[in-house]
Parts: structure tokens; sequence; C-alpha cells
């Protein structure tokens, strides 16, 4: 077998020489011997000697290949793997043993198992030496999917790292066996942190994963929708099954949600600031024709006092307390939109709460679109939270008005009907509220589609109006969808009716005044002149008031010295530096309080009963009201005692 010059390897003469060649000699009857390929490498990659097994392998003569290198026999791709280990192994001297498949000069694809390791000749340089040997078909067909399974693993990899996901596996046994992805790089699970762990160590970070690996192992996909340190993640555990559909491991999936939630949530803030806006609108209109009955009515009232008709003056008072009167329902039905709604939820009569929101219909939509309200005969009760009904219309109106660009009418009604054989609800007797309008006709598809949040099906921009409606209809027991037939689209909202008697009435009883004077109230308001005004309504009807506060804080620090001087506080809500509810808090039980706002705000709702802690009275308040209410706490305080 030829080899390189002699010189390269010796350079003695006589004796020596004979010997070092006898030497070779027998080295290269050893390698011909051996029934695999085998070679050796310089340093420079070239071949320096090859069995016959080798050069048949590679489909070459030996004197061909000694001095030749792996381009000139073999594909760029795989030159450049075959050249990445040799380096490897000529850094390390570590062996090196891998399957890999490679394609000889004749195009043929053969699956061999390479291995090689370092040498060194007497001079320090390197060699590397290494063998060949083709695998069993079944061993080959085993490598090529291995390879095929690492390809699609690559392509995985570089399409989560495009996405917020992260993808997880373990074998059967429960150990982790690869992780990638941003997802999961961001809570610190990067593959070499969790290489050879179980999933049972992911307990310190991240305890919901335990049992959902667990029923993943036994089969079960489990999904769920978990909270990790402030970010919210959608995680789905798969089982990996085997061709018998038997539990070879398990995959977890996770994809952050967080930024997807909060955008959602910025489409809503701004639908509602919208929706305000407009009903704003709508309510400034309305208050400013209230504003202008009650200064005319002042000037006749004034008028009328000085020439002494007394008929004509109570005729324009009864007409100032009407226009009052209306103009607190509109305070109220804004500030019922505005707000959230929470608790459980209440029977409530559904026409006595649709029949306010009429009022600000016409402002909502526009001038170029009327909107016709007609109730059924019956009055159907329906157990929901009382804001929701409000909620429910006017994003059904909204939602039909939108889609009108050339104006038109849109027809609310509502009719009772019976269900008796229904794939989505039980049957039973329900409550229908239609909302139908005069635009062009959906297709069945994108009526299918409507209630998804920000589905846009005509091009005015998605919104989570119709989406909102559906988690309302859902949570009440019923559905909403889209109809199709006739002109115009028509929106249904069914919800389960009830016999049940409402939670509570929706207009505010009349109460009373009590006949009892003499009772000492402290007064805490922020608004000067209503200050004022309570002052002087509290004297005329035969009260004392010792001390009248701008806002809480001066209140409390007042009654640290004088609580024995009072009998009821009278405190607004929202004040500076101290809010009523903080005040009433601070008495402890000392005093009776009655609280007035005219905006309760949710975070000065955080006491789950306090209002049978403390009557609310909101604003405007009438007078009769008023005065009952302090005779009645005052009452009730003087029997606990």
């Amino acid at each position: 077998m030829p080899v390189r010059d002699a010189p390269a390897l010796a350079a003695d003469p006589g004796d020596e020489l004979e010997r070092l060649r006898a030497r070779v000699a027998m080295l290269e009857a050893v390698i011909e011997a051996i029934p695999d390929p085998v070679f050796v490498k310089g340093e420079d990659r070239r071949f320096l000697l090859v069995n016959q097994h080798c050069a048949q392998f590679v489909g070459q003569d030996i004197d061909t290949m000694i001095g030749a290198s792996d381009a000139d026999f073999f594909p760029p791709d795989q030159v450049e793997w075959f050249y990445a280990r040799d380096s490897e192994v000529l850094r390390t001297g570590e062996q090196d043993e891998q399957a890999e498949t490679i394609t000889d000069a004749t195009g043929q694809v053969h699956v061999i198992s390479t291995r090689k390791g370092r040498g060194a000749l007497p001079d320090g340089r390197l060699l590397l030496v290494g063998t060949i040997r083709k695998l069993s078909a079944v061993v080959a067909d085993a490598v090529r999917r291995e390879s095929e399974l690492r390809s699609t693993l690559g392509v995985l990899e570089r399409l989560t790292a495009l996405m917020p996901v992260g993808v997880l596996h373990v074998d059967r046994e429960g150990k982790l066996v690869y992780a990638f992805g941003p997802d999961l790089r961001a809570m610190g699970m990067t593959p070499d942190r969790v290489a050879g762990a179980h999933f049972r160590d992911l307990r310190l970070i991240w305890p919901e994963l335990e049992p959902m690996f667990e029923d993943a192992l036994q089969g079960r996909t489990r999904a769920a929708v978990l909270e990790w340190r402030g970010r919210t993640r959608h995680v789905t555990v798969a089982p990996v099954l085997d061709a018998r559909q038997r539990s070879i491991g398990a995959t977890l999936i996770s994809m952050d949600l967080t930024e997807q939630r909060l955008a959602e949530q910025r489409e809503v803030r701004a639908e509602r600031m919208d929706s305000l806006g407009r009903l704003a609108g709508g309510v400034a209109h309305d208050l400013n024709n209230l504003l202008s009955i009650v200064m005319m009515g002042t000037s006749v009232l004034r008028d009328a006092l000085a020439a002494g008709e007394l008929g004509e003056a109570m005729g324009q008072v009864r007409l100032l307390e009407r226009s009052i009167d209306r103009g607190s329902r509109l305070s109220r039905q804004l500030a019922s939109f505005a707000r959230r709604q929470v608790g459980p939820p209440t029977v409530v009569d559904l026409h006595a709460h649709l029949r306010p929101v009429q009022v600000f219909l016409d402002s909502l939509v526009g001038a170029d679109i009327q909107v016709q309200v007609q109730l059924g005969a019956e009055s159907p009760r329906v157990r929901i939270l009382p804001g929701q009904v409000e909620q429910l219309l006017v994003n059904l109106v909204l939602h039909a008005a939108s889609a009108m660009v050339e104006g038109g009418t849109v027809l609310v009604e509502t009719t009772c009907v019976d269900l008796e054989a229904d794939p989505e609800l039980p049957a039973g007797r329900y409550v229908a509220i239609r909302v139908r309008d005069q635009a062009p006709p959906l297709s069945r598809a994108a009526r299918e589609r409507l209630f998804e949040p920000f589905y846009d099906p005509d091009g005015r921009g998605g919104s989570m109006g119709l989406a909102t409606c559906y988690g309302i209809a859902v949570q009440a027991g019923g559905r909403v969808r889209a109809l199709g037939g006739g002109g115009g689209n028509v929106t249904e909202v069914l919800l389960p009716r009830t016999e049940a008697e409402p939670g509570g009435p929706v207009e505010e009883p009349r109460v009373r005044v009590s006949s009892r004077p003499g009772l000492r109230i402290l007064v805490a308001e922020d608004e000067d002149v209503l200050r004022e005004q309570i002052c002087q309504l509290l004297r005329t009807a035969g009260h004392l008031v010792p001390f009248a506060a701008r806002d809480g804080q001066v209140a409390r620090e007042w009654l640290a010295d004088h609580a024995d001087e009072v009998d009821v506080v009278l405190s607004d809500i929202v004040m500076p530096h101290l809010s009523g509810v903080d005040l009433a808090l601070s008495l402890d039980g000392r005093l009776p309080v009655v609280l007035m706002s005219g905006f309760v705000a949710d975070h000065l709702l955080r006491l789950p009963d306090m209002a049978s802690r403390f009557p609310v009275l909101m604003k405007p308040v009438r007078p009769d009201e008023l005065l009952a209410a302090l005779a009645l706490a005052a009452d009730e305080d003087r029997q606990a005692r």
C-alpha cells in the first residue's frame, strides 16, 4: 500500500531504514486486513493513508485518495460537517463516534457509523485516524428517522423563536429532554438549565405544571390559563403517543397572552370612552334643556313671590321639582353606564331597566338614525347584574347604528318565548331582546364570527362591544346570536326568565319626613354652596348643626374632641384628604353615619356590607328623604345602645 514519501517518516540510512520499511509494510498489511474502511488524515485534512475498503466505499482507487481531501469526493454540506468533527477531535483528543448519512460520488446514500481518534508522529505532527462501518437496514432506518426528526425540530425551533411561545418536552420517565422558545427563556427555562431535570423539579418555578404533566403522561391533555410573575400564559400539556397509542412522553406548549390581554383591555376602555363621549353629549343636550327650565322657573317664581301670587309660585315649584327629578334620572343612568357592576346577579324587572335607557338612545346614534323601542306586553324578570341590562342594549344599538352609514331606523323589541328543544339552551321560558337594523345583510360566515373580539366584517373597525354582549348573555345562562333573513340584520339575546321577586325596586321609594326634631348633626361636604343649603335645611327642620366641615379630615379632627356634641354625622363620600367612607370607619361605631354621593366609585365600595352599615343617599337627594334618613339613623343608634 502506498504511503507518503519516506523522508516524511524517517530519514536514517541503512538497517534502520529497512527496519522502518518493514514496520510500515506490517502496518499496511494490518490495516488492509481490517474489514471496515480505515483512513488516516493529516492536520491539513488530507488523506495520508487509506485501505482498499475505504477506497472502494468512496468509489475511488487508493492512489487517487492519497493527498486528496473530503472536498474532492463529497458534497460541500457534508464536508463542512466532517471538518467540524475533525477539528474538535484534533483539538481535544477525545474520541468521536456518530451515525450519519453521506452521499458517495455515484449519488448513492449510505447510513454509516464513523469513529475518529487523534494520534501523533514522533515529530509532534497530529494525525486523525478513523474507521467507517455501514449500519444494518434497521439501524439505518432508525438513524434516518432521527435525522428527519432533528431537522423537523430545527424548523420548530426557528418558528418558535419568531413567536411568544415555548415548548418543553419530557420522556416517559418525566425527564426533561429539551426546552426552547422565547417564552420559556423569559422564565429562565433554557436548555442548559433543564437538561436532565425531572418535571417535578419545576414545582419551585411553576407549581401548577406538576399535575398537568402527571395527567399528560397518563394520556390526558390538560390546558389552563396560568399566571406567572404578573404575566398571563395559556399552557397546554399533551401526551406524545407511539404507533400503538402508548404514552412515550409529554409536550408543554406555553404562549404569553399578556400583551393580547392588555390590547383587549385598551380597546374596551377606548370603546367605553367613545360611548361615554356620545352619551355625555346627549346628556348635556337634555341637561341644558332642564337648566333652561330651572332658570325660567326661578325667574317666574321670583316674580310671583314678589307679586304675592302664591298659586303661581307653587305651580312653578312643582315644575322645578319635576325637572330636578328628570335630571336626577339622567345623571344616575350615566353613572350606571360608566361604572363596573360587581357582586352577585340579582332578579330585576327587565322592562323597568330598559325604559330609562330610551332617553339616551337617540343621542347615542346621531341625528340621521331613529331608535324605536317596542317592549312586549309581559314584564319579564331575569337574573342579571342591573348595570349589564343597560350595557347590553347600548352595545347592541351602537353596533346596529354603526352599520347604517346612510341612516335609517333601529328597532328594539322584546318578547317572551318558550324553548322546547334547542341544541344550545335547556328547555324553558326565555325573554328575547332583538335589535334590527337597516344595513346591508351580512353573510352567514360573517354572522358566525360576529361575536369574536375585534372581528371586523365590513371594514368599520373591529370592536369588543358584541363580544361583551356575548359574555353577559352566557354568564346569565342565555345566548346571543346574529339572525339572517329579510332586510337588514337582527341581533337576538335570549335570557332565561324567572318568577322570583326582584331583589330591589329600580326607583328609590319616597319616605315620609320624621317629626322628630332637635338632632345635633355634623355636616361634611366639600361643595360650599351645597353645604350651606344642607345646614339651612337642617336648621329650618329644627335640628342643630354644631359644626360643618369642608372635608373628612377636618371633620375627623373636630370629632376627636367634640364627639359627645353630635347625634348623627352626615357626610359626602368623595372629598379631598379623607373620604366619607374612611371618616365613617374611623368613628368605629361610636356615632351613626349617613353617607351621600353623586357617584360612588368602585374603590369606595370595598366593604361588602357597607350599605347595611352606613345608609347611602344618591345625589340629588330630596329634602324629605334626607331628613328621614337622619332621623332613622339616630333612632336605630339609640335603640342599639
